[in-house]
């Protein structure tokens, strides 16, 4: 199917088609080598700390730690993949945690950058205009925040993936062939993130509507769904060293014991705000409008089956991050596109687009280029240096630290603000602290092992600029 949409088109397509899928590429590889760390907690503690402690890399106890452990509602899939990268790459000595992060996001990336690449070729389907389909490509490329999204080992960004690697076998000729590869990927995506059992359900139901019914089709996918599922079971059980099934865990501990909603509690329009403000205005707001005006007028259109159902599902959900549409945002330059299209007079304002391309590739490029979790520092310095500490001290509570990048276990005892400062006057050791003011006396009296920043910047920066800084001391 990729390949007969790829053909029909014109040749200018084609050339906007490779400067978008080089650019794109481009950048996906810039975040995978920048991206250091993660954005947020659940890529480390349900994925990377599996990941540590079947390679040997960190114990038990540091392994277990976290209440989704105990809970069940990790599935393996994910990890597994990656130990099957790693544990050749390990028996051959490789050692360096930093440098295994690295490779698992390189892979992460082009992962990332097939599923765009599909979307480049589905988009032509879509759009009659030629301006049109040529709009769309540059704005599925230019999506600012996607390289990064990439990048990261996240279960929405693995889910939505392999959602979109199914597209062209779903959508593709009726054959069991392809039914029974839709009914694997989707299989997959379902267990990388158990939400995305909606979009899947949506996408089925919409075809039985459709004059074509593909009921076989359906059956063959259904059963390589569940196949596919026994086979996570089975990964599942490597991993626990039990039978257990995580979908049921998940949603007993999410919704059934409300466990989701002690993260926080929002109300049901949270995302409209979120999509606008979290999405940069000038780019956010024009999607999000787009994707409104094509729920109400392309109600039959499968786009909406799978992204209105997500979205309603999501805002049901007390517990609200953006993060959530990351995946489901990849479609929006899609239905932008419809959008334009059936407004023409819009496409006249041509300097506008360009503005907004050109404040997209600055945030692109900004994303791209920074590090995700700037603490990451810390742990890369402290496994550089000769210091192997077995306790350090700190009056900060220090959330999930990364055991996966520790090249000997060490904890952290939190103290009461008196207690670590008494005990830094009469005790040799390793203190910690992320308080601008500890730091600045810490760096008088004792040797400095890592400082995320310069003190002079922490000195003249601004209150209101939010910044993690962490200083670590070696102090006699």
């Amino acid at each position: 199917m990729l390949k007969d949409l790829y053909q029909n088109q014109t040749n200018e397509w084609k050339e906007t088609f490779k400067k978008v899928f080089y650019l794109s590429l481009l950048f996906h590889l810039l975040a995978a080598w920048f991206s250091e760390g993660f954005h947020r907690p659940d890529e480390h503690l349900g994925i990377m700390r599996f990941v540590g402690w079947k390679l040997g890399m960190i114990t038990d106890a540091q392994a277990h730690l976290s209440w989704e452990w105990g809970a069940r509602i990790r599935p393996w899939l994910q990890p597994a993949i990656y130990i099957m990268i790693l544990s050749p790459l390990q028996a051959l000595g490789l050692e360096n945690p930093f440098i295994m992060a690295d490779i698992l996001r390189f892979f992460n990336a082009i992962i990332g950058q097939i599923s765009l690449t599909i979307l480049f070729v589905l988009s032509p389907q879509y759009l009659k205009t030629e301006k049109v389909k040529t709009f769309t490509l540059w704005a599925l490329a230019l999506l600012w925040y996607v390289p990064f999204f990439h990048a990261r080992g996240t279960s929405e960004h693995f889910s939505t993936s392999f959602f979109i690697f199914a597209l062209p076998f779903f959508l593709g000729k009726n054959t069991l062939k392809n039914g029974f590869i839709t009914g694997l990927l989707f299989g997959a995506s379902f267990i990388f993130r158990y939400q995305m059992c909606v979009p899947i359900f949506f996408i089925c139901l919409w075809q039985l509507f459709q004059a074509n019914k593909k009921v076989g089709f359906l059956t063959i996918l259904t059963a390589s769904f569940v196949l596919f599922n026994f086979f996570g079971a089975l990964i599942d059980y490597w991993g626990y060293g039990e039978w257990v099934f995580p979908p049921y865990q998940y949603l007993y501990w999410n919704i059934v014991e409300g466990k989701a909603s002690s993260f926080g509690v929002d109300p049901w329009w949270k995302y409209f705000e979120k999509v606008v403000t979290r999405g940069v205005p000038p780019i956010g707001l024009p999607l999000m409008m787009a994707t409104l005006w094509f729920w109400f007028k392309k109600r039959s259109h499968y786009l909406t089956w799978i992204t209105l159902s997500f979205f309603i599902v999501h805002s049901m959900i007390g517990h609200k991050e953006i993060r959530f549409l990351f995946g489901i945002g990849l479609f929006s330059p899609l239905l932008f596109g419809v959008f334009l299209e059936n407004y023409s007079r819009l496409q006249s304002f041509r300097k506008t687009g360009l503005a907004l391309g050109a404040l997209s590739l600055i945030l692109m490029t900004i994303s791209s280029l920074k590090v995700a979790y700037t603490p990451i520092s810390f742990y890369k310095d402290l496994y550089k240096s000769e210091h192997t500490p077995k306790i350090i001290y700190t009056s900060d509570v220090i959330r999930d630290p990364l055991w996966f990048y520790m090249k000997k276990p060490f904890e952290f005892n939190l103290l009461k603000k008196e207690v670590f400062l008494s005990k830094l006057s009469v005790e040799s050791g390793y203190f910690f602290s992320n308080d601008h003011e500890l730091q600045s006396m810490l760096s008088k009296t004792c040797k400095v092992i890592h400082q995320t920043y310069p003190g002079w910047i922490l000195d003249i920066k601004p209150d209101f600029i939010k910044m993690k800084y962490w200083g670590l001391y070696k102090c006699h």
